[in-house]
């Protein structure tokens, strides 16, 4: 397999939904470019981290900007033997996280998959906190990775999954991908919006806060809409919301299409956002028109067919999508068919990647 491997190298942890997607994605491209996937996960099976094994090298990186203080736990050393054994023609790191100046030169080609700007996520998740110290770490973090953004390293593929965040970067748009199957799954909706992901999550819970505050609005201008609220993990925000607004709440879902077909809409009024959203993607890819917020359209590419609106905009621009959303909605699967596919992404690793494959 000399010559044909993609050693990928992440933080490995179950609960992290977001980086498995990413890393489902990168195994799905390099699928469609006819490469084998070897990854390395850089924590144990449990979520606790390897052995560190710092070496003093370590702390002078992290003091230059050229790492990130996660990644000193764990062992340098130890993922760079293991994608050396691979001989892969390039390795991925999945976030600055799982990067190390060590990596360079393991493999013709080094892709730091900066996914989004994490410097501008922690500082989100220290406004969203509720806890003094939990929101001194995340400003701590936020500094830290500003400063490694600012010192991205030389002589290696940037990339990055939101739009925006490739934009400010200077790195590669390579979105999380996906297949549009078809034909369309059946729609017998008996709600009218659906929000859908994981509902601890403070980002998700404070998009849930944003549309009860604009749901007595909606409810003025169309009366008896009903609201699905899907996910693992409601917090005790997100279950005292739903009750009170008279939402339907409904716990972790498996068939993203099954639940798709149960709504006319979806929303995705988060107002903190980092890359890109893979809600957006699912439901777009299921036909499902969409109202998101300025934070969660700077992800998507400009013209990305969905409803942008704020919070002031947010209940007008519910009530309209859901009695016309039906072009927006098939304008979204035709575009995320056309431009989010493993196909379309597979030309760009091959020309990446280059002579190294051959």
């Amino acid at each position: 397999m000399t010559g044909r491997v993609l050693a990928v190298v992440h933080l490995g942890r179950p609960q992290g939904r977001g980086e498995v997607a990413r890393v489902a994605s990168w195994r799905a491209i390099a699928a469609a470019a006819g490469l084998s996937v070897v990854e390395i996960p850089l924590l144990a099976p449990d979520g606790r981290p390897h052995p560190a094994g710092a070496r003093p090298r370590d702390a002078v990186d992290l003091a230059a900007g050229r790492v990130v203080p996660e990644s000193l736990a764990w062992s340098t050393a130890a993922a760079t033997a293991k994608a050396r054994e691979t001989a892969p023609a390039a390795v991925v790191a999945v976030t600055a996280r799982a990067f190390t100046p060590a990596l360079v030169g393991v493999a013709p080609v080094t892709i730091l998959d900066l996914v989004d700007r994490l410097s501008h996520s922690y500082r989100d998740r220290a406004a969203i906190t509720t806890s003094r110290s939990g929101a001194l770490g995340f400003s701590a973090l936020g500094r830290a990775h500003a400063r490694f953004e600012r010192h991205l390293p030389a002589g290696v593929v940037l990339v990055a999954a939101g739009w925006s965040d490739a934009q400010e970067l200077g790195a590669a748009f390579v979105p999380n991908v996906l297949a549009v199957e078809a034909p369309l799954p059946g729609r017998s909706p008996d709600h009218d919006v659906l929000f859908f992901g994981t509902l601890d999550y403070p980002p998700n819970v404070a998009g849930l806060r944003t549309l009860a505050g604009a749901w007595e609005a909606v409810l003025a201008q169309r009366p008896g809409t009903k609201l699905l609220v899907a996910g693992a993990r409601p917090s005790a925000e997100v279950v005292a919301l739903a009750a009170h607004h008279g939402w339907t709440l409904l716990g972790e879902y498996r068939d993203v299409s099954a639940l798709a077909g149960r709504a006319r809409i979806a929303v995705a009024p988060l107002p903190y956002a980092s890359g890109i959203q893979n809600k957006v993607l699912e439901a777009a890819a299921l036909g499902l028109p969409q109202v998101v917020s300025p934070a969660v359209a700077a992800g998507l590419p400009p013209d990305f067919p969905v409803r942008v609106a704020d919070e002031r905009e947010l209940a007008s621009a519910v009530v309209a999508l859901v009695a016309q959303g039906s072009d927006q909605g098939a304008a979204g699967r035709e575009y995320v068919a056309a431009r989010f596919s493993p196909q379309g992404w597979s030309g760009w690793l091959l020309s990446s990647v280059g002579s190294a494959t051959r």
